[in-house]
């Protein structure tokens, strides 16, 4: 979670905890939806994504769904910029978090703003 300043406190802002919206797999779905449109391209907000969604559904309980142990799911979701993963490392963390991959065409707006 990301603190409040003091000026965005006498503004009545409050912080913001994504983890606290993460509460049902629609929500989670949509988020990681959202993630995987928004990346650029270096999987790095989909890892981010995916870090959030298994901190929420608990570490443990991923990594053991993965069949992996809790460190290796921490380095597969580290997402530090120039760390690949390896894309059978990801699908299993996607299926341990009960999600599947399903192919669509890209919309023509997509289509703009992305190469291909």
């Amino acid at each position: 979670m990301i603190d409040v300043t003091p000026l965005e406190k006498s503004l009545g802002l409050t912080a913001f905890d994504v983890r606290a919206e993460l509460s049902t797999p629609e929500y989670c779905q949509l988020y990681l939806q959202a993630a995987i449109e928004q990346d650029d391209g270096d999987g790095f907000f989909i890892l981010d994504a995916l870090r959030l969604i298994a901190d929420v559904q608990g570490m443990t309980n991923t990594a053991a769904k993965a069949g992996l142990n809790r460190s290796a799911l921490y380095k597969i979701l580290d997402g530090k910029r120039g760390k690949r993963p390896s894309f059978a490392a990801i699908f299993r963390v996607i299926r341990a978090l009960g999600f599947t991959l399903v192919p669509a065409p890209r919309t023509t707006l997509e289509t703009n703003h992305h190469s291909p």
